[in-house]
């Protein structure tokens, strides 16, 4: 199966009388959108606003964002079975214009929308600062419920995506990218056979995103082929999740993990396919997905290793864990990607709901508990009251991370993670692990963990005098495996220099070639790659 992807990059937008696209130029008639969006009854108020970068400009309550597409042989529709026949995507021509979005903009009771800053220490977090976007403004009509709303507005973002895209329709691309996985079996030869396992929340109405048009919880694992997914198979649905907490349609289409696997195939790797899968309300049906999905990997695309993503919050850390589980008892290694939860100040000490002692390789996406603040801004679209955020949308704000759309991306289109900075410790003691005071009291104390009895008492009391004695030397403490004391200190986020699906294929790599590889998420009590201390501490008194 081939996919050629037309692109065509934007570099201006405008309204003007006509809707075409022209050296980089795209005009919108902006009339005809707002009369193509007014169509649906369940939707009113409708208005189209462009916002570009460089504008001292806040777009707040974003709940989807799209990119512009349209296949070669079909300039009506994209996205089968949401806004298009149904048609197996993944093949043929598809045109999109590169650097614009399109944004689905609404508010109601119960959405958890996003918010952008065109400008500023905020703007620098999310890729769609850097985009031209098409903001499709649209309220509720009267008496409407969460999921019609959002079908409504799911369907205006279709619907001005594709209209959009054919203005290019005449026009000469920029680029001609090609995907397809046929390749002469001599280049794969000898290489690493690599998977990759993308399971979608499906968790009720509004909470799940769309296959082919079906919601994903009619769904048991399934085998994809990588360009389907490249090609508008799957789409957002979710509408009362945080945006770290979902997969926006333009990421699933620009999804960073199959490109990278892509760019590898035939010269690191063999990349022999995806795997899609729910992921359940119930632990039985969570079992019972991560043995199927590991079972088509092993048996049917016959791979070594896998990269596993999760979408979700803490729950899914349990589906996350189940199917990494599943796949290394299968003999497949796995590396996951996931965020992590470490509070405001990053001094959280579990960062996962749930972990497991064969997750050995986690890429560490960032800390969605972290804020920003974001400087004031001259205009604001979108309205005024934004889910979880106080004060006044023009003036400064504070900024959950996990508000900002691509700042957290778990399926690591961002290059968000997070480093540790530690802090002198003025006192040393001893803890079990399970003591609650560990997080009340290790960024004021260098704890030890503890056996709890009084049988491992000597063997404590070495750890602590050693400890303590390096500490008072200037001796460099050891990392917390070796000197068995929890993990301390904060954890900040930071921008690596390569996004964190580039950073999941590297670790996979190592660890299918046998190398020594260091974890980006560490869980106390276990001994596994460690950060250690980046400050000696020189009087103990302190």
């Amino acid at each position: 199966m081939r996919l050629d992807v037309q692109e065509f990059k934007v570099q201006r937008i405008e309204f003007g009388r006509f809707s075409c696209f022209r050296d980089g130029l795209l005009s919108i008639r902006k009339q005809e959108l707002i009369d193509l969006i007014a169509e649906d009854n369940r939707i009113h108020g409708v208005d189209v606003v462009i916002v570009s970068p460089g504008e001292k400009t806040r777009i707040a309550n974003i709940n989807d964002i799209l990119e512009p597409r349209i296949k070669g042989d079909d300039s009506t529709g994209y996205y089968p079975g949401i806004f298009a026949r149904l048609f197996r995507a993944g093949q043929g021509r598809t045109w999109t214009l590169k650097g614009c979005a399109v944004m689905e903009i609404g508010y109601k009771q119960g959405f958890y929308g996003g918010i952008v800053d065109m400008v500023g220490e905020a703007a620098s977090l999310t890729p769609y600062s850097r985009t031209h976007n098409v903001c499709i403004l649209a309220k509720p009509a009267p008496d409407i419920d969460l999921a019609e709303y959002g079908r409504a507005l799911k369907l205006a973002g279709a619907k001005i995506s594709v209209y959009l895209a054919r203005t290019a329709w005449n026009s000469d691309p920029d680029e001609a990218r090609s995907y397809d996985l046929k390749m002469e079996s001599r280049r794969l030869k000898n290489l690493p056979k690599v998977a990759y396992l993308f399971l979608l929340h499906s968790h009720g109405n509004s909470r799940e995103p769309f296959i082919y048009g079906a919601n994903s919880r009619q769904y048991y694992p399934t085998i994809l082929h990588p360009n389907e997914i490249l090609d508008g198979a799957i789409v957002c649905g979710h509408y009362d999740l945080p945006m770290c907490m979902k997969n926006t349609t333009y990421s699933i289409l620009n999804h960073p993990v199959i490109l990278d696997l892509y760019e590898r195939h035939g010269k690191e790797l063999d990349f022999r396919g995806v795997v899609v899968a729910p992921e359940p309300t119930s632990m039985e049906e969570i079992h019972r997905t991560a043995m199927m999905a590991a079972g088509l990997m092993k048996d049917q695309l016959g791979v070594e290793g896998v990269i596993i993503t999760k979408e979700g919050g803490g729950h899914a850390d349990v589906d996350l864990m189940r199917n990494c589980e599943a796949c290394e008892d299968l003999g497949i290694k796995t590396v996951l990607m996931d965020n992590e939860w470490l509070g405001q100040d990053g001094a959280g000490r579990l960062s996962l709901l749930d972990m497991s002692e064969k997750a050995d390789a986690i890429v560490s996406l960032g800390n969605a508990d972290e804020i920003v603040e974001a400087a004031p801004v001259e205009k604001v679209v979108g309205g005024e009251i934004v889910a979880d955020i106080k004060g006044n949308l023009m003036g400064r704000i504070v900024l959950p991370v996990r508000t900002i759309p691509g700042a957290i991306s778990q399926i690591g289109l961002s290059h968000m993670t997070v480093e540790v900075r530690e802090r002198s410790i003025p006192a040393l003691t001893g803890m079990t692990p399970g003591n609650s005071g560990i997080d009340l009291c290790k960024r004021a104390k260098h704890i030890i963990e503890t056996a709890g009895g009084a049988a491992g008492t000597d063997q404590d009391m070495f750890r602590m005098v050693r400890l303590l004695s390096k500490i008072s030397s200037s001796d460099p403490a050891g990392k917390p495996s070796e000197e068995k004391y929890p993990i301390r200190g904060v954890r900040k986020n930071v921008l690596s220099d390569k996004r964190g699906s580039q950073r999941a294929i590297e670790l996979l790599l190592r660890k299918l070639g046998g190398k020594e590889f260091d974890t980006e998420i560490e869980f106390p009590g276990r001994k596994i790659a460690d950060t250690g201390l980046t400050m000696v501490i020189r009087d103990v008194g302190r």
